[in-house]
């Protein structure tokens, strides 16, 4: 009986440290003062997607309604912060002016084979290097 109530605290106490991390992680918008969904509408709408009762598609429509009378918000990829932007001149400005600041947006590996995935949102790095391979 003794082994059990020693795993059982052992277990609450993972699930007490993994619960403090991604609310603490969660409050990265909140210090920045940028508008942000609430920790437990982030954890909703992902049990939703792990549970195949919504489509990741549905969750960025959500997302982006969320913040419905801002130009911009903050969200999260799972304990990655992520930016909504709603406002067209806004999002204008960062793809015509700005858009080499903003490189590194996905950190999967891509196939070089794959040339859906050689474009310019997929852009590694300060000078567009990716895999070896350099933009011109």
């Amino acid at each position: 009986m003794e082994i059990v109530s020693v795993l059982f605290l052992v277990l609450v106490g993972i699930v007490s440290y993994n619960s403090y991390y991604v609310h603490k992680k969660h409050q990265y918008w909140k210090r920045r003062g940028v508008p942000s969904m609430s920790t437990w509408e982030i954890l909703v709408q992902s049990v939703k997607l792990w549970l195949g009762r919504t489509h990741v598609w549905m969750i960025f429509m959500e997302m982006h309604d969320a913040f419905r009378g801002h130009k911009y918000g903050g969200s999260f990829q799972m304990v990655r912060p992520s930016l909504v932007l709603r406002d067209p001149g806004l999002i204008r400005s960062i793809l015509v002016n700005n858009f080499s600041n903003f490189h590194d947006r996905h950190n999967m590996e891509l196939s070089e084979n794959d040339p859906v995935h050689w474009d310019l949102v997929h852009l590694r790095g300060p000078a567009g290097i990716k895999c070896g391979k350099r933009y011109t």
